[in-house]
């Protein structure tokens, strides 16, 4: 038996609707009733830099490169994540950047950071000594603090940290981790 083209795609047609409306049907039946208005929002918002403190731990020092941590507490009222890497710069006294920004350093697995109202992420950042570093290709300078931005941020906080830093562009000095939870430990 033999169909023509023209069948077999009412056949398709015919076919797909009748699962559509058994998949549908379906899952209206399996859905559970809850309220139109919830308690609680169904989507937690990233972070937003107004909502967010910075600080820098106090730094652990070995073989020419200080570790330090990198805390971001939520100040605000309502649960908010962190994604990623946050975006670090050194700036000198007058707030301009010096040399190249701190290059990001892969390892665990990317996982979105829960922080509800007064908890803390952070992030480790490694500083090497700019005098480990040709002075032609990195030209020290002193750093009186890093302009943060948290992952999926475009708004910089600032945090103060004096060390010596490279101001020449291309030098990588300073690498930082991902968001990681808790207040972290050197």
């Amino acid at each position: 038996m033999l169909f023509s083209m023209s069948t077999v795609r009412r056949a398709a047609v015919v076919l797909a609707v009748g699962c559509a409306t058994a998949l549908t049907a379906t899952a209206a039946s399996a859905a559970p009733t809850t309220p139109a208005h919830s308690a609680r929002p169904a989507v937690i918002p990233t972070c937003a830099r107004d909502n967010l403190k910075f600080h820098v731990s106090q730094g652990s020092g070995g073989a020419g490169t200080f570790t330090y941590l990198l805390r971001f507490t939520n100040t605000s009222h309502r649960t908010c994540y962190l994604f990623g890497f946050p975006g670090v710069r050194a700036v000198n006294r007058h707030g301009r950047q010096l040399g190249s920004p701190a290059a990001w350093v892969s390892g665990a697995p990317l996982r979105a950071v829960t922080l509800r109202r007064g908890w803390t992420g952070h992030a480790v950042l490694r500083i090497t000594d700019a005098a480990f570093f040709p002075h032609r290709l990195c030209r020290p300078a002193r750093a009186r603090g890093l302009r943060v931005i948290p992952p999926n941020r475009m708004a910089p906080g600032y945090a103060r940290l004096r060390f010596l830093a490279c101001s020449r562009p291309g030098t990588i000095y300073m690498r930082v981790q991902r968001i990681q939870p808790g207040r972290g430990r050197l």
